[in-house]
């Protein structure tokens, strides 16, 4: 099975190809989109991978990520090799998310993912700078995802 780790590994890698810097709050988002698009576009309509996201005050964030990429702060992560191996469902789904959003810098997708459902859901009766746990439920991001399709 896929992990959040090799989903993360492929952006870095393809961020490095294509000369674009990624940071770790960008990977958050990339990692997000990447879920949301495959319980939506895949061909089974399930998850890409099991991890949760989190609704915290800058967006979606998964702490595995968090805890593995925290200390770049706002500077680009240095460049890894993916060594997963994706189906061509899965490739092309995360080769999708690149091309929609790979190009956005982080700010942009927080700002994004702020005015999408999942994570006002989520974050519901917090006000703006409230610290958050509340997990992103994934029937809601399916569903969201699926009427922007």
């Amino acid at each position: 099975m896929v992990t959040i780790q090799d989903v993360a590994s492929f952006f870095i890698e393809r961020s490095y190809k294509d000369g674009i810097p990624i940071t770790h709050l960008k990977l958050q988002k990339l990692c997000y989109y990447a879920q949301a698009w495959h319980l939506v576009l895949s061909s089974k309509k399930e998850p890409l991978f099991d991890a949760e996201f989190q609704a915290w005050v800058h967006g979606p964030v998964n702490t595995e990520i968090f805890s593995k990429y925290r200390n770049y702060g706002w500077n680009p992560i240095k460049n890894e090799k993916s060594r997963a191996c994706f189906d061509d469902d899965q490739e092309s789904i995360l080769n999708e998310v690149w091309e929609a959003y790979g190009h956005h810098d982080a700010k942009f997708l927080e700002s994004l993912t702020h005015q999408e459902e999942p994570w006002i859901e989520a974050r519901k009766g917090l006000a703006e700078n409230d610290y958050s746990n509340n997990p992103i439920n994934e029937k809601t991001m399916k569903r969201y995802y699926s009427g922007l399709s």
